[in-house]
């Protein structure tokens, strides 16, 4: 036996509840402890110091040995079951019987352990796992008979959920019809009385829709059909929307509305936000439907917290009317509601609570009530999430000198200020919370020698107002002094900017106020670079789960700007689906007509016909009642998703384009089947384009736009000089708009506002957005919209300096094309060669690139190959044409043709 360094070691080894054989690099067995004697019935003196081969000659040529030989020659481990091992030991389970014992199931594990001569031992540990593998074949066959009495248990109530989910769909298109009627027919000219009938229609409509929308869930939800998905997303992304869905409510009713999120709860997560967010917004919504006034807070914060998992408790807290017990306790069931009268005064199915108790529970949690009858109450739920990165911090100041800004916070509700103050200190701020403008003044005063960095200030506070705190704030210290000044609000856009109009601060938030936009807000006003907030998720480029499954799906996208069509259009070739085109609503009907699609993505503002008229036309042909109709907008703004659904469209995705968000969207839409053609993804090389991006951008973010165009350098040095060549003269198109040359300029800024979020011009894309809401809502006076015109056209002039240092992505066009040098040899296999590249370019076929290759291998270390440089382009490009006429141009010059 080998010496062993410690007996203590040797016992342990010999007592271990699992088999472990030692074997040195000549293979022989040098240990084979007690459990090995017992198991196997052979004693130890009977294998030690043979080779293991002559002991055992059936592991001859199998995958035990080849994991010997791994660690033996380069310490390499490996693990086999049972299922591959074929029970590589004579073992046997001990019985009272031997001959009516069965050979257990084993795992066994294999590694090197290196020696000081630098060789190496081997070491197997065998575990018995016969009994594991008995209770699963035990439990699997208990499921299969679970799941079969689970089926038949519940065919009937499947029945009713599949009756229900159908009569849904056949209301809800007469329905999508009557509001779509009624929205034309508010476009015309109507006297007092018919406008008032109109809006009445119209409001009863939306209200029917909403309630044929909760049958529609619940009964997916019945039959079985609502699945929870899996997918990245980020908690502030979701709050961002229940906070345009809400807003608008809350603004109508006077009503503080705020989100407070724990310091312990992570935002980037695994899960299903769209069904997260309709719980939350079922629930916002049920609040501010019962309070007249007061508050309605969201809380967040985290019960367990590991790096893999989160477990979240959610609370909607309300100051409204109330409820008692006995309400209570009829709360969830489905078409309830606290009582009777409720219905007829606040409206409603009684069907919302039902389906968030049940989504909630399909997302492994809980939901209860607490209430006091005239107080107001708090609904609670929890639900599970997977982590994305646990290491990741949710905020991370850019620059340490940031931490411990000195903030000063002004605002009179209790609630909004304790959650705002928490906010501040999240970001390691020292807060100071006063509650009104007077007190704020008094803190301004008493600061001397140590000023206040930031300050936030509420609008509406009694006594002094916000606007007049700021301007005596601006009047009492010397401009060196005065602090970053933000304004916080709880009242709409519009109103603000009438109202700050000749105020000197340095920007505004809407409550509620998410984490990241409070975040980046903050930092913009010192003018840092916002683009790495948490909203960026780190999971863009993760594989979409089912994506593959779509290869081959056709698709038409319409979509009026060239820049972002060509975007959209990359987007989804590469990931293997068919494109068709078209540029306003005119061309997509007539395209539905012609052709059959598995979905269509339609742009909003379009010439022409917009996307909501398209889609309302298209909804109405039978061939397309159940096709897919994905808007894409710029902005999703209060009430753009309610128009997106009353226009017939199934969802919508944002713009500038996420490639996660794009491929989750039709994924979630489109049926998988066998598609009649299935095209092969086809992935640009990136790095012919990667020396002729700067380094040096000041206002771009390349590494969001390259993401945005999924990974595609080429493409998006495409891009931004498109972007460069098509908004050069954009300010002479803007003010002649503006001055009423141009009736469709809000369109124009929109799209523009799109565009250059797309390729990252995040200031640009800001400063557009404040001029796009201004034009929508309808502010034409020139003077007013003046310095919005102004910050628009300082940061389009940035964002055109940074581009004027990028090369043109075009190198020239084969400038060279002149005689062949006297080194090439013009043969039958070059000759050949122009051929097939000639052949798969007319194909437009994704091997063109490996016919180029070939043909560069041939060409090695000639000058001709520079000649190649302009065709590799244009087919990482696609522009197979343009491509083929590069190539006959070669071509000619070599005096071959290539003509098909």
């Amino acid at each position: 036996m080998v010496e062993f360094e410690s007996d203590l070691l040797l016992s342990i080894l010999d007592k271990n509840q699992d088999g472990i054989i030692v074997i040195d690099k000549a293979m022989r067995v040098v240990f084979w402890n007690r459990w090995m004697e017992k198991t196997s019935r052979i004693r130890r003196t009977d294998v030690i110091g043979k080779i293991l081969t002559e002991a055992f000659p059936e592991l001859v040529n199998t995958r035990v040995m080849q994991g010997i030989d791994s660690a033996l020659s380069r310490g390499l481990p490996t693990t086999l079951s049972h299922r591959l091992t074929n029970r590589p030991f004579p073992l046997f389970q001990p019985a009272l019987d031997p001959k009516v014992s069965e050979r257990m199931c084993q795992v066994v594990y294999i590694s090197g352990i290196r020696q000081k001569d630098k060789t190496f031992m081997c070491v197997l540990q065998i575990q018995d796992v016969t009994t594991v593998v008995s209770r699963e074949q035990l439990l699997r066959h208990q499921t299969e008979l679970l799941e079969a009495a689970r089926e038949a248990a519940f065919s009937a109530n499947k029945a009713k959920g599949d009756f229900l989910a159908n009569m849904s769909h056949e209301i809800r298109t007469p329905m999508n019809a009557i509001i779509g009627m009624t929205y034309l027919l508010l476009k015309t000219t109507l006297d007092e009385k018919q406008l008032d009938y109109l809006l009445k229609v119209q409001s009863a409509a939306k209200s029917l829709l909403g309630i044929i929308n909760d049958i529609l869930d619940f009964s997916k939800i019945e039959a079985g059909r609502l699945e929870i998905e899996y997918i990245p997303f980020h908690l502030d992304e979701v709050l961002n929307n229940i906070s345009n869905l809400i807003t608008i409510k809350t603004d109508e009713k006077n009503l503080e509305f705020c989100f407070s999120i724990a310091k312990n709860v992570p935002l980037v997560l695994i899960g299903d936000p769209l069904r997260l967010g309709q719980i939350l917004t079922n629930l916002a919504n049920n609040a501010v439907k019962f309070t007249s006034k007061g508050e309605i807070i969201i809380h967040i914060e985290a019960e367990q917290l590991t790096d893999e998992t989160v477990y979240l408790h959610f609370s909607v807290n309300d100051t409204g009317i109330g409820l008692t017990q006995e309400q209570i306790g009829n709360l969830f069931q489905a078409f309830s509601q606290a009582d009777t009268s409720t219905t007829r005064q606040y409206g409603g199915t009684g069907l919302g609570l039902s389906i968030c108790k049940r989504l909630v529970e399909m997302m492994g949690g809980s939901i209860w009530v607490e209430s006091e009858p005239g107080v107001g109450s708090s609904f609670h739920f929890t639900a599970g999430f997977a982590r994305q990165n646990a290491e990741r911090r949710r905020f991370r100041l850019p620059k340490d000198e940031y931490v411990g800004l000195r903030v000063l916070l002004a605002d009179d509700n209790p609630a909004s200020r304790d959650i705002l103050k928490d906010t501040l200190e999240s970001f390691s701020f020292k807060v100071t919370p006063v509650a009104s403008g007077k007190e704020a003044l008094a803190e301004i005063k008493q600061s001397g020698d140590n000023p206040f960095d930031l300050a936030f200030i509420d609008w509406k506070m009694p006594e002094m107002n916000g606007i007049d705190t700021i301007e005596e704030i601006n009047r009492l210290l010397p401009q060196t002094k005065i602090p970053k000044i933000i304004m916080v609000t709880a009242y709409g856009r519009e109103e603000v900017l009438h109202a700050i109009k000749g105020v000197h601060m340095d920007s505004f938030l809407i409550k509620p106020v998410s984490l990241s936009v409070m975040y980046d807000t903050i930092l913009s006003v010192f003018g840092e670079d916002t683009q790495r907030s948490s909203l960026a998720s780190p999971s863009a480029d993760k594989e979409i789960a089912g994506l593959k499954r779509l290869a081959g799906a056709h698709i038409l996208l319409v979509e009026d700007n060239d820049i972002n069509r060509q975007v959209a259009t990359e987007l989804l070739e590469i990931k293997s689906f068919r494109v068709d085109t078209a540029v306003n609503g005119i061309e997509a009907v007539a395209a539905v007509t012609k052709h059959t699609y598995d979905a269509v993505l339609m742009d909003i503002q379009m010439p022409d016909m917009d996307g909501y008229e398209a889609a309302r036309t298209i909804r109405a042909k039978e061939k397309c009642r159940d096709l897919p109709i994905i808007a894409m907008t710029a902005n999703v703004l209060s009430g753009d998703s309610e128009k997106c659904i009353a226009a017939g469209m199934n969802a919508h995705v944002g713009k500038p384009f996420e490639p996660a968000a794009l491929y989750g969207t039709l994924v979630r839409w489109i049926k998988p089947r066998e598609f009649a053609e299935v095209i092969p993804a086809q992935k640009t090389p990136l790095s012919s384009s990667k020396g002729m991006l700067p380094s040096d951008f000041q206002k771009i973010d390349t590494k969001t736009g390259i993401r945005r165009m999924g990974g595609n350098t080429a493409l998006y040095i495409k891009m931004l000089n498109e972007f460069r060549e098509k908004y050069r003269d954009f300010m002479g198109i803007l003010k002649d708009g503006l001055s009423g040359g141009c009736p469709d300029i809000y369109r124009i800024v929109h799209t523009m506002s799109g565009v250059a979020g797309t390729i990252g011009a995040f200031e640009l894309h800001r400063a557009s957005q404040g001029l796009e809401h201004a034009l929508k809502d309808g502010h034409t006076d020139t003077t007013e919209l003046e310095p919005l015109v102004a910050a628009f056209q300082l940061k389009l002039d940035e964002v055109m300096e940074d581009l004027s240092r990028l090369g043109s992505a075009k190198p020239a066009e084969a400038a060279r094309l002149t005689a062949p040098s006297r080194d090439i040899k013009i043969n039958e296999a070059l000759s050949a060669q122009l051929q097939r590249l000639a052949a798969t370019l007319e194909k437009g076929d994704a091997d063109a690139a490996t016919e180029l290759d070939a043909l560069k291998a041939m060409l090695r270390d000639l000058p001709e190959i520079e000649d190649l440089a302009e065709i590799k382009r244009q087919i990482d490009n696609y522009d197979y044409d343009k491509a083929s006429e590069t190539l006959a141009k070669f071509a000619g010059v070599l005096k071959q043709d290539v003509s098909l």
